[in-house]
């Protein structure tokens, strides 16, 4: 019986060996919109790093005008960088010259432009995934006059279409766009947290028994930056606690505000951070009270250091926060003009800091809430569609 079963084992070790040799062979390449700190450029290349351990793996950048090397150096060294244009054609050479198998494309401006480039190559497998941009282009369609025209054949001639929100794909019915509906499927972005040092509080000149506000994202007025200043020295006012903000990102609207506010020397603005992480575990609560999001990767990363969150109910907010009985921070509703209301995010941030046991609940649910959020399970569902997909195309 033992030999049986060594046999068996011996077997199943050189059957997955040949399926990792195939898995090698077959071809991805990532088409992403720039290379930038932001959400969705973000997921793409960590999506791309992960499934680099399984195929071979490619990178198209469609904006190459701001091209920040920092960004670059994250990609894994075993993927190849394709030098870009920003053209159809130059895509669809690429494709046809290194064999590609699949397309995974993140934002319109890479889904239009790989559309383009598969003209006419039916044999090659491809997939989207939905970030939230759709609906924008619908709502403000001088962003792209193509959109209106392009956008229902370009969810047709995909394989599949990979969604975060119900909002992602409701936009859809809006715009009286008819789509097989098996070809959706919803997977949430994976993330693994990078351990780092955290950043020193003196670095800030914040005593120990401050209490710690962030917010980390792109700085716009869409997500709520002033709200959270104006709201936080509201607090610093009626608390009784030294209360501070640090502000993780950089714009010409950051800087805009960073001379606003500059007279308070409790609101920080430290820059963008690759590694966002270092300032992260400085929190006590992560804020994003935007006017509209889709899955943030904001909230996953303060969930992944264990920091609870404040944030607004939109997009999948409440999903992220909140499991039956399990809850990592709060969430509260945009005003009937979906705009932030200033007192009602500062008398939810004033309840956090006046209750150190909701607090400790919370802090203490948030490993609960980013196991959904884990980076092997999403890449396990990504290569489960593309698995099927190229299954389905060798078999043909």
């Amino acid at each position: 019986m033992h030999l049986i079963q060594l046999f068996f084992r011996g077997c199943l070790s050189i059957v997955k060996k040949i399926l990792k040799q195939n898995h090698s062979k077959k071809r991805i390449l990532v088409v992403v919109h720039e290379f930038a700190i932001g959400g969705a450029q973000i997921v793409a290349i960590r999506l791309a790093n992960a499934l680099s351990e399984f195929y071979s793996v490619y990178v198209y950048c469609v904006n190459t005008n701001k091209n920040p090397q920092e960004i670059i150096k994250t990609i894994n060294p075993c993927i190849k960088i394709f030098k870009s244009k920003g053209c159809a054609e130059e895509l669809r050479s690429y494709i046809i010259r290194f064999k590609i198998d699949l397309v995974s494309s993140h934002i319109w401006f890479s889904d239009k432009l790989t559309y383009k480039a598969l003209d006419g190559l039916s044999h090659i497998k491809w997939i989207i995934t939905l970030h939230g941009c759709y609906p924008l282009f619908y709502l403000h369609p001088d962003m792209d006059r193509e959109f209106s025209m392009l956008v229902g054949k370009v969810l047709d001639a995909t394989d599949r279409i990979i969604y975060l929100t119900q909002h992602n794909i409701d936009i859809f019915d809006t715009m009286n766009i008819r789509i097989d509906r098996d070809k959706f499927l919803k997977i949430y972005n994976g993330y693994k947290p990078v351990e780092i040092p955290a950043r020193k509080r003196e670095e800030l000149a914040i005593k120990g028994d401050d209490f710690i506000f962030g917010i980390v994202s792109r700085p716009m007025k869409e997500k709520g930056w002033e709200e959270t200043i104006q709201a936080t020295i509201i607090l610093n006012h009626t608390s009784g606690k030294n209360i501070h903000l640090i502000l993780v990102g950089d714009s010409d609207y950051a800087q805009l505000l960073k001379n606003r506010y500059s007279m308070y020397s409790y609101i920080h603005f430290v820059g963008s951070s690759l590694y966002p992480g270092e300032w992260i575990q400085l929190f006590h609560v992560g804020l994003l009270p935007s006017y509209s999001e889709s899955l943030p990767n904001s909230i996953v990363e303060y969930l992944a250091y264990g920091i609870p969150v404040i944030a607004t109910d939109t997009g999948e907010t409440k999903n992220m926060l909140i499991h039956k009985k399990d809850c990592a921070g709060m969430i509260f509703p945009l005003t009937s003009q979906g705009e932030v209301n200033v007192d009602t995010l500062a008398e939810k941030m004033l309840l956090i800091v006046q209750d150190s046991m909701l607090l400790d609940s919370y802090r203490k649910n948030t490993k609960i809430l980013f196991a959904q959020f884990d980076m092997d399970m999403c890449v396990n569902n990504y290569r489960e569609v593309m698995e099927n997909i190229l299954y389905v195309k060798n078999t043909l």
